[in-house]
């Protein structure tokens, strides 16, 4: 492989990158690449992907010396304001740590107790949730005798504090639970008399003390997020922002899409087409049509979709990539013509899909820009899953597109099922997420 090829598919976590090394004894002109992603958290959405920490630690591993644990250490022992890089940081050194290494696990507990100290000097939630990171991997490491040391420190913190509101330590108390006794755990909180543990449990919302801390108001509360919203209550509900945009509540519009009647999603409609005088309101309240059909004529949609006004030209179209309906297929390739809006017309294609638009949708796709910055490619490609799922006729050459160009992981793992699916994996894919950063790609070969 070139550098620039290793590059590419390293930033994607494909397991070729591992394949190359184990193939190919002259890996050094790739020492550089591989520190950048010793040093980057290259995922796409850490949140959902987790991060690439054991990716890299396995290609670093294959040059046999420190030189990467050591850039790791000090790249670690800095500031690091992204949470997110210092998971990843954190979990490379609790690698290292796990396979023996006394500089790795001397550097978490460094910064362990350089946090700690901090955090008694400043109660940042940043900071919080990067310690939280290191009480993570040290109770990982360690078992039962770290998590009550970590217990005894939080314990002195409150202890020391006014805390009206402590941080929430559940991600902490759930990783605990698989690398210490359970039983062992509640006895230790429940037989303190220390007002610091105290603290600690009554902070925690889920887990074993969840029921005991849910109370009737919040219940209710989780229960009104349910329900139906009327077509009023959600006009009630818009957010107004500064810049003359309206925001909508996620959960109350997913709940009104989800769950709302045909006859409410179209008294909802009729409310957006009398409301001529408020563009922004008419495109707030059009985000319910994400996941739910345009119940009325698709010609106020197109019409909305030529407006001036931007916020409502893109709710519009969005809308309309829903819509089964030969104007809407005529709208998307008056747009392709006009190169405008493409991956709104590809998203109407999608829906309106007909073997002599492969072609088109081929092409289009391949003029989307996958980068790290800009994440229209992601929903792009995320409907052309579902398209390709939804048609066994489509293309298998975007399938191939859509694995070898995604950032993200997690789509990765959807690509590979539909080609075990439809029988499309080849050997070499398949050899290769043998090794991908993505454990669920891995279990689909047979990998755990």
């Amino acid at each position: 492989m070139k550098k620039r090829e290793f590059e590419y598919a390293m930033k994607r976590g494909l397991g070729r990158c591992v394949l190359e090394f184990r193939s190919n004894e002259n890996i050094e002109k790739f020492r550089d690449i591989v520190l950048k992603g010793c040093l980057n958290n290259y995922s796409y959405d850490t949140q959902c992907e987790g991060t690439r920490s054991e990716y890299m630690y396995v290609l670093q591993s294959y040059y046999g010396d420190t030189y990467f644990e050591e850039k790791i250490i000090e790249k670690f022992s800095g500031k690091i304001t992204n949470i997110w890089l210092f998971d990843h940081l954190a979990n490379l050194l609790y690698l290292f740590a796990d396979d023996g290494s006394k500089k790795a696990y001397e550097a978490i507990i460094d910064k362990y107790n350089y946090m700690y100290t901090r955090l008694r000097k400043n109660t940042n939630m940043d900071t919080w949730e990067q310690f939280e990171w290191l009480c993570v991997w040290l109770v990982t490491l360690e078992g039962f005798e770290r998590f009550k040391k970590i217990i005894l420190d939080l314990a002195d913190y409150y202890e020391g504090k006014n805390e009206s509101e402590p941080y929430c330590f559940d991600w902490f108390w759930s990783v605990s639970k698989d690398y210490c006794d359970e039983n062992m755990m509640e006895q230790f909180i429940m037989e303190s008399d220390r007002k610091g543990i105290r603290i600690f449990e009554n902070s925690l919302s889920d887990f074993v003390y969840k029921r005991k801390k849910e109370g009737e108001e919040q219940l209710k509360e989780e229960k009104r997020k349910l329900e139906v919203p009327t077509p009023e209550q959600l006009i009630e509900e818009c957010n107004w922002k500064s810049d003359g945009i309206i925001y909508l509540n996620l959960k109350r519009r997913l709940a009104f899409g989800a769950n709302a009647t045909d006859q409410q999603v179209k008294e909802l409609a009729e409310v957006i087409v009398r409301t001529q005088n408020n563009k922004s309101l008419q495109a707030g309240l059009l985000k319910v049509f994400y996941k739910r059909t345009f119940p009325l004529d698709v010609g106020y949609l197109i019409g909305y979709a030529e407006d001036e006004n931007k916020v409502l030209r893109e709710a519009a179209m969005e809308a309309l990539s829903l819509v089964k309906d030969e104007r809407v297929r005529e709208y998307a390739y008056g747009l392709i013509r006009k190169e405008r809006s493409l991956e709104y017309a590809l998203g109407m294609l999608f829906c309106n899909y007909r073997k002599e638009d492969d072609g088109v949708i081929l092409k289009l796709l391949k003029k989307q820009r996958v980068c790290y910055r800009d994440g229209v490619w992601h929903g792009v490609f995320s409907d052309a899953l579902d398209w390709l799922e939804a048609n066994p006729d489509a293309p298998v050459e975007a399938v191939y597109y859509l694995y070898e160009h995604t950032l993200c992981s997690c789509c990765r793992a959807c690509i590979v099922k539909l080609m075990m699916e439809r029988g499309i994996m080849t050997e070499d894919i398949r050899r290769e997420c043998e090794y991908d950063s993505n454990s669920d790609v891995r279990e689909k070969v047979g990998v755990r």
